[in-house]
């Protein structure tokens, strides 16, 4: 009896630990949702409080992208050398760097600073928190477990958007919405402090007692099950240090490694391509462009985050049910439908907003355009031209270089008042 209560003793603490540590690192997936996501609301406020050009709009958005892949591609050497832990650890202590940065920026380029920074530490914490979790997880839960930070991220997309539409009429808002990332990011760093390092990291360091020691709290066969997982790490250690390096010319070479990449490297570029970036990032100015007011656009945004939810959590629950290849044709096919009725709408509500039937000046007779001739047809295409006003079929210019400058003055004036509460329609 008494050795039975031991066990159910350690099967709690293990059961404990696994919990505790698959939800302090998750908190790395809710920051690379909330402070990608979190762009989509506050984008509109950034744009009215720095007058901001849409291509300075899209500097705000790909920066962190741009320095995400770095952080991406760097984690791999990072971890290696300093510890899965440990540089989840300085992550964290990024995070909270830069939305600090972010929220007290009075320029543009310290914003475009803070989000640089924060691409960074979402690059490295999107590669390395996964690799914690399943390096420390039983075989048997591993997928379960490391899933928990996929739905996070769409958690942090989701609480972002929740956060932008609460706080957008608040004084300050905007720096609330960027600098509330550093919350969470705390909270890692200090729930951090308290676990343990991988314990793969370990024996890769010659450290077998310590990564054993660690396995212990980890694994519901105590002791036991701890030392055959390190003799087994051993055993993979060296049998990959023994094998010749092989680079990537020579993967390629090879049939089936060449499919299994192109397999592999397709269905995610097939992700990336297909349209999901540009729909989150620009969420709230694609409602704004589609007739909604800047406060339903922002609220909206985050709804859209939470349809992703839904569907990860649609995809965990039926990926062992349906097999990978039924359930991914037909997620194929609803991104293919749901993009062409998105298409759809813009062209209908470009056709429905009214007919241009003259162009009394010749500014407003079109505009550059790469996938159209850009003439100018409907109300939209009128009011999409800088100084250009649609009113009973007629596109007229209604504003002038004097009148963009006293607007320009004006707007001078209001960044000098420092009021973050933007103009209102």
């Amino acid at each position: 009896d008494g050795s039975e209560q031991l066990k159910q003793k350690h099967a709690a603490l293990v059961s404990r630990n696994l919990l505790t540590l698959t939800l302090i690192t998750a908190l790395s997936g809710f920051l690379f949702g909330y402070d990608t996501g979190v762009i989509s609301g506050s984008i509109l406020l950034i744009r009215d409080r720095f007058n901001l050009s849409k291509a300075s709009q899209s500097l705000v958005v790909t920066v962190t992208v741009v320095l995400s892949a770095l952080g991406s591609f760097a984690s791999g050497r990072i971890a290696d050398g300093f510890g899965r832990r440990t540089t989840l650890l300085w992550c964290g202590v990024l995070f909270v760097f830069s939305s600090l940065v972010m929220s007290s920026a009075s320029t543009f380029w310290v914003l475009i600073l803070g989000r640089g920074m924060v691409g960074f530490a979402v690059g490295v914490a999107s590669m390395v928190g996964p690799l914690y979790i399943s390096e420390c997880s039983p075989c048997g839960i591993r997928g379960r477990l490391t899933s928990v930070n996929t739905m996070s991220i769409c958690v942090g997309q989701f609480a972002a958007g929740m956060v932008a539409g609460g706080l957008q009429d608040v004084e300050g808002g905007r720096r609330w919405m960027l600098g509330l990332g550093a919350v969470p990011a705390a909270l890692m760093w200090v729930g951090m402090r308290g676990r343990g390092e991988s314990p793969r990291f370990l024996v890769m360091g010659e450290r077998r007692g310590e990564g054993e020691e660690v396995l212990r709290g980890l694994r519901y066969g105590g002791r036991e099950e701890a030392r055959e997982e390190v003799e087994g790490i051993v055993l993979e250690l060296l049998k990959t240090r023994s094998l010749p390096p092989t680079g990537v010319a020579a993967a390629v070479r090879h049939g089936p490694t060449r499919r299994a990449l192109g397999i592999g490297c397709g269905l995610m570029a097939l992700q990336q391509l297909c349209g999901i970036n540009t729909v989150m990032y620009y969420a709230a100015s694609i409602y704004e462009m589609s007739g909604f007011s800047e406060s339903e656009s922002i609220w909206l945004s985050g709804f859209t985050s939470l349809a992703q939810v839904v569907g990860v959590g649609a995809s965990v629950w039926l990926v062992e049910r349906r097999g990978r290849r039924e359930l991914l044709m037909w997620s194929l096919g609803g991104v293919v439908g749901s993009l062409g009725l998105l298409g759809w709408a813009f062209l209908e509500g470009r056709r429905r907003s009214g007919e241009v039937r003259d162009v009394e000046d010749p500014r407003c007779q079109g505009r550059e355009a790469w996938l159209w001739d850009g003439v100018t047809r409907y109300c939209v295409d009128c009011v999409g031209i800088e100084g250009c006003g649609y009113v009973d079929g007629t596109c007229l210019f209604i504003g002038d270089d004097d009148d963009n400058n006293d607007n320009n003055d004006n707007n001078d004036n209001n960044d000098n008042n420092d009021n973050d509460v933007p103009p209102r329609a």
